[in-house]
């Protein structure tokens, strides 16, 4: 998109940091970061994500001593916390440990929208949509009538609902039009809906309010990303359009950042974790491929496209479905059938390998 290379300049020109290391100069690593420091700043991000992804806003937390009342850091004033968190190595994982602590410290004072928000960030779509019809919507003149239309449509897209995600959405930006993240769930609807020419003039419009920044980051990518595409600092903070950032890029050292940075954002989006392992698939990570979609089909079994993909790995590389999970496998193809669901008109992934490399 031209505001994207105006402001990033050549799409695939390598950041400052790849081009030294491609260059011949030598490397210096930088200090090792204490693992209390890294909670601490993990946790900080955490509550920051937790604050927009809700609704909330800003939340300010201060952790303090029980007897003492002195002033505590995370990794002390949350130290069972720590513990679990340090067995956990997926970033996406880790935040989702802290977002289960705040959900339990703020659930009886977050509104139901602020609740479906909280479930739909924690990969639990169906629970946000059940319990958001619960409830009547408030009058359109209600102060968070928007923010009540947008949790539905965001409950629906991790839904794969479209049409009904769009007609929420739609109603969300009607009533806040000046809301740049109403805006941004509207643009993500109307993609996912077809409606791709409405979608990136919405994009467009958000990206081209963006701060101009002249500057040579020591790691564009990473700089990027945190301008455009983050929760808590981006201004257009869409998996969808990140997908398609994403997938233009050709250096590969970009491309794998850039995948993992969006991985670790947009992990509450089954369309994103989805198109994530078709990359995989075509840079022939096949086996990496195969396991994120087994993993996201277990945790998201309504996904039709990923279930009859994921079906595809399994004919091509286990054809007597005896081999690899054969009980997971009964359960997907019992799935399939039951919802009458067939290959017409989806996305059908790339598969290079043969049975051979995967059971090698």
């Amino acid at each position: 998109m031209s505001v994207f290379k105006r402001r990033f300049g050549q799409k695939n020109a390598p950041p400052a940091s790849l081009a030294a290391s491609h260059s011949g100069e030598a490397k210096i690593d930088p200090p090792a970061i204490p693992i209390t420091e890294q909670f601490d700043a993990a946790w900080y991000r955490a509550v920051a994500s937790f604050g927009v992804m809700t609704g909330m806003g800003t939340i300010t937390l201060n952790l303090e001593h029980a007897q003492t009342h002195q002033p505590m850091l995370p990794h002390e004033g949350a130290n069972a916390t720590f513990a679990q968190w340090r067995q956990l190595h997926a970033p996406y994982d880790q935040r989702r440990l802290f977002f289960h602590l705040l959900g339990g410290a703020f659930e009886k004072s977050m509104t139901v929208w602020q609740a479906a928000n909280f479930l739909s960030a924690d990969r639990r779509p169906n629970e946000a949509l059940s319990a958001l019809e619960r409830f009547a919507p408030p009058a359109s003149d209600q102060p968070d009538y928007a923010e009540y239309c947008a949790a539905f449509a965001k409950a629906n897209i991790g839904l794969t609902r479209y049409a009904e995600a769009l007609d929420w959405a739609q109603k969300a930006a009607d009533a806040s039009p000046d809301n740049a993240h109403f805006q941004t769930v509207l643009a993500d609807a109307l993609h996912l809906s077809g409606k791709c020419d409405a979608a990136h003039k919405i994009y467009s419009a958000l990206m081209a309010a963006a701060p101009p920044d002249d500057s040579v980051p020591p790691d564009a990518i990473a700089e990027m990303f945190r301008t455009l595409f983050a929760r808590d600092t981006g201004v257009v903070a869409s998996p969808v359009l990140a997908l398609e950032i994403g997938e233009s890029l050709s250096d590969p050292l970009q491309s794998e950042q850039f995948w993992k940075l969006g991985e670790t954002e947009f992990f509450d989006s089954p369309y994103f974790r989805m198109h994530y392992a078709y990359h995989l698939g075509k840079v022939n990570a096949i086996e990496q491929s195969f396991a994120k979609l087994c993993v996201l089909v277990r945790e998201m079994p309504w996904l039709r496209e990923a279930s009859l993909n994921l079906l595809r790995y399994f004919e091509q590389f286990d054809p007597s479905g005896t081999n690899l999970e054969p009980e997971f496998q009964r359960q997907l193809r019992q799935t399939i059938a039951g919802n009458n669901w067939t290959i017409e008109g989806m996305h059908k992934i790339e598969i290079a390998w043969t049975r051979a490399n995967l059971l090698e």
